[in-house]
């Protein structure tokens, strides 16, 4: 069995007491000379426990940037409601359908349409001058005759005003170019018929009877003085639907 020597059975110890931390007597007692040579040695240290990490930091979020003042007003802004955009959105064929009925007047509505109506209706004079002008009762105004009779328009509206009666209380005793005698039996439609009408019914017989095309330089001829001398309180009324014929002609 081989020896172990005693310095080293002495290191062994001193390495022992110093881990264990127990004395080691008087064998423990470090020689002069070994202990010189044998400095104490100390257990390693204990790692340190590593630190817990901080927790990360969340960046801050960046501040949202102010709303421009025309977008705060259009936000706003009271909305239109749902109903009234529908309404909106069929404006458009409203004024198309709008439009459509804002044409010339039609044959039914113009001048020559409601002269021909008073005509064979209300005003009766198809009763005596016939439903063609052929004549009756009446003196015939078809085939050119009452623009023969009556080569001035204004001549024919007074004489239709007026009737038998008035021309003769107006002083005359024939009517017309041809210088007719004044039989008595022509109405006068001036208590029963407006200026108006009276120049519709004249303008139907003169186109539909006379052939005439309307002229507005014909009716003007001697018109004014004509009405002022024999219709003086309707005369401003005369004018005024002759101003209209002129700015825009009876073709209807």
């Amino acid at each position: 069995m081989t020896e172990i020597p005693e310095h080293l059975l002495q290191r062994s110890r001193q390495r022992r007491a110093a881990l264990t931390g127990e004395g080691g007597g008087d064998d423990a007692a470090p020689s002069g000379g070994d202990a010189a040579a044998a400095p104490a040695t100390t257990g390693s240290p204990a790692p340190a426990a590593a630190a817990p990490a901080a927790p990360a930091v969340p960046e801050p979020e960046p501040e949202p940037e102010p709303t421009p003042p025309w977008v705060e007003a259009a936000e706003s802004r009271k909305k239109v409601p749902w109903w009234a955009a529908a309404a909106l959105s069929i404006l458009p064929l409203f004024f198309i359908v709008y439009a459509w009925t804002l044409g010339e007047p039609t044959n039914d509505e113009g001048p020559l349409a409601v002269g021909n109506e008073l005509y064979n209706g209300s005003a009766g004079c198809a009763g005596c001058h016939g439903g063609g002008g052929g004549g009756g009762v009446g003196p015939a105004m078809a085939g050119g005759a009452v623009v023969e009779t009556f080569p001035e328009p204004a001549d024919m509206i007074t004489w239709v005003a007026l009737g038998s009666a008035g021309y003769q209380d107006a002083g005359f005793s024939t009517y017309g170019a041809t210088d007719k005698p004044i039989a008595g039996g022509m109405p006068g439609q001036a208590a029963t018929l407006t200026p108006s009408e009276i120049m519709d019914v004249v303008l139907h017989e003169r186109t539909e009877f006379g052939g005439e095309e309307f002229d507005i330089a014909v009716w003007e001829e001697g018109f004014e003085d004509k009405i002022n001398e024999l219709l003086p309180d309707q005369a401003d009324e005369y004018m005024t639907v002759l101003e209209e014929w002129s700015a825009t002609p009876p073709t209807g």
